[in-house]
């Protein structure tokens, strides 16, 4: 028996089958990420260890060799002492062992804040303030934090402060929670303490104050360049105080100060970009160094002499799919192109070109590239094997040519001829050898090509097969939403709109022989009906090159949970099934398929993984619910939650909906 809460109630509601696939959770086989885009740092107390912090994970590398050792499901994470690291997941509070990585203790608890550097003591948030002893795990002081509220431990772990809305600073003891003095505060914002809590600082709209930790007496009054710091920190020994400041496009800055004397060490202001904004920033453990995030580098100054004196580089990558039967993973960024073993992810082949990759495309046995950087012609080059580029063609654009810009390319196996869909929605083919492009057709919303390039299949008024170069049509197709070419060009799938409610969509899937037009599946999938007026159905689907496993990215601004549906598609039935369903920080990313359909690849901004394909035959998901004498149209606030009865673990919260496709429950 399970409940669900409604604006009129509570429902009694039977539950008659729920079936839990054995591949819900990704199967990853390997994961490369990059600390672009960080938002949390941390360094071990012992210096070992540093972790970068992204929305959904944890980057663990080793120091001073700056190696990635560990990519953590979960974000923010903090170092616990030397030993422990704590990581927030979305099964709780996650305590780890370093350098295992064991889990050692599950808690119910929010983000980890702070933690003292002898692991006693730990700082956490989650709609209210905790102070944890960490070992035995115990729950020693805890309070409902307002917004203007701030709070911050000192680092030998004797104590807590909270700055309250009203201007006033609590001490407390972290021992057993009690109030050790208590003062009014020079102003009320952001707080930071120092490793003893003698010094502690506060942001104000243009300025940092700090005082002293047992009166609140203003020692220094810093002033910041525009606005007041995201982020601020003691050093371990007390000695120095940095902030920084950073949004997307906003002017960022940092400062060093001197806490001896008060003096700016050293600091910057950098102009209107997206590129130097201070995200986050952390001490070395033996306060030397000064590490600052910013969105694609980290940069690495001096404390004493103010110098910077290291730069490291996070480009961001774009993943172009799977090459070379399916043996490699082909990823681009600003240096160039790498090939990465599908096996385990080593490094296979690099190729260095400078360039940006905005509009790109990867023949599929790996040896042509092509790219348009928005700001010149297309560009295709030869990728050698001894790991040289070579320049094969460039295409200038309109007004040279009737070729405008383009928005979408494909390539055949060979990388011989190169399809271009530009923004006047034209699609042409180019023989890479000749250079000259050839107008296919016209009014094109998508294509796909079969993958000796010999026949192009377009989505226009109808769906037409057409032959290359000469486009001609040779059959065609009512016009569908979507279109893809699967199973080495044997078949050819059509997704039409079949129904709507207020809330999703139903599409109908034809699969096509394409050489006979002989029906092979019919099958019906519902999906939210918002993906339509994202990018279209075609940016949200991707299909396995068999046809029988099906990812739907959800991730629009009307959705507050980004995730992808995995589904089958049953070969003889023609059922859809929903099998999987991934959040966190694999959910709602860029799917890609191996053309065999044993692998698939998440593309995220920052990492991206081959996972093994292995949903073909899952059990269904599906939670069949039956409610007493309903029968109506599906109630637009209804929500459940379904948990796992061995765990109590949430297996997925969201809205009901029918499986029916005109909305309706039937009743019992």
């Amino acid at each position: 028996m399970v409940r669900l809460f409604t604006r009129s109630g509570w429902l009694a509601l039977v539950v008659l089958a729920l079936l839990l696939p054995a591949g819900a959770q990704v199967d990853v086989r390997w994961i490369q990420a990059s600390p672009a885009e960080s938002v949390w740092m941390d360094i071990s107390p012992a210096g070992r260890w540093m972790t970068f912090g992204q929305y959904f994970n944890t980057l663990v590398y080793s120091l001073p060799d700056r190696q990635l050792v560990r990519v953590l499901r979960g974000a923010p994470a903090r170092f616990v002492g030397s030993r422990l690291l704590a990581v927030r997941t979305d099964k709780g509070l996650e305590l780890r062992d370093m350098p295992s990585f064991r889990l050692v203790k599950r808690l119910n608890a929010g983000a980890p804040l702070q933690a003292s550097r002898d692991g006693k003591y730990m700082l956490t948030s989650a709609g209210e303030i905790q102070l944890w002893q960490v070992t035995p795990p115990r729950l020693i002081y805890s309070y409902i934090r307002r917004y203007s509220e701030s709070v911050a431990l000192t680092a030998d772990g004797r104590l807590l402060f909270v700055l309250r809305d009203s201007g006033m600073i609590e001490v407390r003891s972290t021992a057993d929670g009690r109030l050790v003095r208590q003062f009014s505060a020079v102003d009320t914002g952001d707080l930071a303490v120092s490793p003893t809590g003698d010094r502690f600082a506060i942001v104000s709209a243009r300025q940092v104050a700090v005082c002293r930790g047992d009166n609140g007496q203003l020692l220094y009054s810093f002033a910041t360049d525009y606005w007041p710091p995201f982020v601020m920190q003691f050093s371990p020994d007390g000695n120095y105080l940095a902030a920084g400041y950073g949004m997307y496009y906003e002017t960022g800055w940092w400062r060093l100060w001197r806490l001896s004397d008060g003096a700016l060490v050293a600091g910057e202001t950098y102009p209107f970009t997206s590129e130097n904004e201070v995200w986050t920033l952390a001490f070395s453990h033996d306060s030397a160094r000064l590490y600052m995030q910013f969105p694609y580098r980290t940069e690495v100054v001096d404390t004493h002499t103010g110098a910077t004196v290291e730069e490291w580089h996070h480009p961001s990558n774009r993943v172009l799919g799977f090459v070379a039967n399916d043996a490699w993973l082909a990823v681009a960024n600003r240096e160039g192109i790498s090939l990465y073993s599908v096996a385990d992810g080593s490094l296979a082949r690099r190729y260095v070109l400078s360039h940006m990759p905005v509009t790109n495309v990867i023949s599929p046995d790996g040896r042509v590239y092509v790219n348009y950087p928005y700001n010149d012609g297309i560009t295709v080059f030869r990728l050698n094997d001894e790991g040289s580029v070579s320049q094969m063609l460039s295409l200038p654009l309109f007004p040279q040519t009737d070729l405008d810009e383009p928005r979408y390319f494909q390539m055949n196996t060979d990388g011989s001829r190169l399809f271009v869909l530009d923004t006047m929605d034209r699609l042409y083919s180019v023989d890479v050898a000749g250079g000259s492009p050839r107008l296919l057709a016209e009014r094109v919303k998508i294509f796909d090509i079969v993958p000796d390039g010999s026949l192009a299949v377009t989505l226009e008024d109808e769906v037409r097969v057409r032959r290359v170069p000469d486009g001609v049509v040779v059959r065609s197709f009512p016009a569908g939403d979507d279109i893809a070419v699967l199973d080495g060009g044997r078949s050819l799938l059509i997704a039409y709109s079949y129904s709507t409610t207020d809330t999703y969509a139903t599409y109908r899937l034809l699969l096509h022989d394409l050489q006979t037009d002989n029906l092979l599946r019919d099958g019906f999938i519902s999906v939210p009906k918002e993906l339509s007026a994202y990018g279209g159905l075609h940016r949200h689907l991707r299909v396995s090159a068999n046809a029988e496993v099906i990812a739907v990215t959800v991730a629009v601004p009307a959705e507050v949970d980004k995730r992808t549906d995995v589904y089958t598609w049953n070969p003889v039935s023609g059922e859809v099934r929903l099998v999987a369903r991934w959040r966190d920080g694999f959910g709602g990313q860029t799917v890609h398929f191996g053309r065999n359909s044993n692998q698939l690849a998440i593309a995220g901004r920052t990492f991206f993984a081959v996972a093994d394909n292995s949903y073909a035959g899952t059990s269904s998901l599906y939670l069949n619910i039956w409610m007493d004498g309903w029968l109506g149209e599906t109630p637009e606030h209804l929500r459940y939650t379904v948990r796992s009865p061995q765990k109590e673990d949430c297996v997925d919260p969201g809205y009901a909906r029918s499986r029916f496709a005109n909305g309706r429950y039937r009743r019992r």
